[in-house]
């Protein structure tokens, strides 16, 4: 994103983070948001903002964990900031197809695993610890690591997610 904070770039006249926050919002008790700068701009938002463990800053995983440690829940989804169109059926879908031997269930779009879409119960922050101290920091291998299910949601367009500004400009030009 050229160095700028990916959700806070407008997409259909509001920043990405609103999208992701209206759409989950209805879906769970709380929500919390995992920053390292502009924190004041996340707290306007209204939502506890936690920042990384450590000053690595090394990527979303250590973001997971930093939130897992410090949340007082039975059970956590966890999505990322540039997914606008997520379902809204997503937190019922994941638990749904939740087993009794899975400690994470993991979105899946009909295409592909979406590993930063999941839901996530207590004592993963574990696993995660053991990863993030091995230098390792793929989110994908962390999340298959765990006992999980998979929802498969068969609908990629919800699971769209942008990394560059051409990416977001280019959705925006579609009718």
């Amino acid at each position: 994103m050229a160095g700028l904070e990916k959700a806070w770039q407008p997409f259909c006249g509001k920043p990405l983070i609103e999208h992701v926050i209206e759409r989950l919002s209805p879906q769970v008790d709380d929500m919390v948001i995992n920053a390292n700068k502009q924190l004041e701009r996340y707290q306007s938002l209204g939502l506890r903002v936690i920042g990384d463990e450590n000053n690595e800053r090394s990527g979303p995983l250590l973001g997971i964990y930093s939130c897992l440690i410090h949340i007082q829940t039975g059970i956590a989804c966890v999505v990322p900031c540039d997914m606008p169109s997520l379902p809204s059926n997503l937190v019922a879908h994941l638990q749904a197809n939740m087993d009794k031997d899975s400690r994470a269930c993991l979105a899946h779009d009909g295409q592909r695993l979406q590993p930063l879409v999941s839901l996530l119960l207590p004592g993963v922050q574990d696993v995660i610890s053991g990863y993030l101290s091995r230098g390792d920091r793929r989110v994908h291998e962390c999340m298959l690591a765990l006992p999980h299910t998979v929802a498969y949601f068969n609908d990629p367009g919800a699971f769209v997610n942008f990394n560059t500004l051409d990416q977001l400009r280019h959705a925006q030009q579609k009718p």
